[in-house]
């Protein structure tokens, strides 16, 4: 007869242990430090500690001259140059998650500024609520990273509009149609002034704003810096600060690190954005 979990747990023998207090967790968090301190001193290659051999990490390829980088940066210029690409981040409400399309655009910025864990959850966020561009740039992403296992899952997951008679003929459409792009816009001087503009602001101004809730949020009126920066020689757009006042002070760039394979319960009131979220969840782990 099979024991059911309530009965075996019953019969579990519990040994009792000394408490765990603050000595034990100083203790644990200096020799955390100490390891930390000596993998950087040895350059990364890996140290011995107390817990056994070290171990090499796992070799990646260099990110900036894999072809799924070039093809990544393509994309991503390709949809922020886009007639009203920005009218998503504008329709951002301060206080709120964005729409899909709306984390795709911020996580394309993110991207190209440098941020790449931020930019990875915008889109992981895009995706889980069926934003299939979103999907493909994580294909990209991880597959420049080296982390093929994971493109393949994305790619899997990617819903692509068929060009031909099978996906896998349609996947090789899609690459090939990116591969010219990219080499199209080789010595195009990249992103127009006011977008590149955006992408040196948007870093000081995404970070961790909120204890309660560990997202790389914009702090502050994202849609009036938008279309402050964007505006160019014409003026501000209506609703817009006034031309005479300066930019806000830029900030140091928060540490924009978020893990992939990490995801955190949100206290919002905004039920739909909590279903969003949960959906996310639900696509990653499957």
């Amino acid at each position: 007869m099979t024991l059911d979990i309530e009965t075996l747990l019953s019969r579990a023998r519990l040994v009792p242990t000394a408490p765990y207090g603050r000595a034990d967790i100083e203790a644990a968090e200096a020799r955390v430090a100490a390891r930390v301190a000596a993998h950087a001193l040895d350059g990364g290659r890996g140290t011995e500690s107390a817990g056994g051999p070290g171990r090499e990490a796992r070799p990646r390829l260099p990110t900036r001259g894999h072809p799924a980088a070039r093809n990544l940066r393509a994309l991503c210029e390709a949809f922020l140059t886009r007639p009203s690409a920005l009218d998503d981040l504008c329709a951002w409400p301060a206080g709120s998650l964005p729409e899909p399309s709306g984390a795709r655009i911020l996580g394309g910025l993110l991207h190209l500024a440098g941020c790449e864990d931020s930019a990875r959850f915008w889109w992981q966020y895009a995706a889980g609520a069926g934003d299939a561009l979103s999907s493909y740039c994580l294909y990209l992403h991880h597959r420049a990273q080296g982390e093929d296992k994971e493109a393949d899952w994305w790619l899997h997951h990617t819903d692509l509009t068929p060009a031909t008679l099978n996906r896998e003929a349609t996947e090789l459409e899609v690459a090939t149609a990116l591969d010219i792009l990219a080499a199209m816009r080789r010595g195009q001087g990249g992103l127009p002034a006011a977008l590149r503009a955006l992408v040196e602001h948007l870093p000081g101004v995404v970070g961790f704003v909120d204890d309660d809730v560990e997202l790389p949020l914009p702090d502050g009126d994202l849609a009036a810096l938008v279309e402050e920066i964007t505006a160019g020689p014409e003026g501000p757009a209506r609703g817009a600060r006034a031309p005479h006042d300066p930019l806000p002070e830029r900030r140091v760039a928060g540490v924009h690190t978020v893990s992939s394979a990490q995801w955190y319960v949100l206290r919002w009131n905004n039920r739909d954005v909590e279903e969003a979220l949960r959906q996310c969840d639900e696509t990653v782990a499957s």
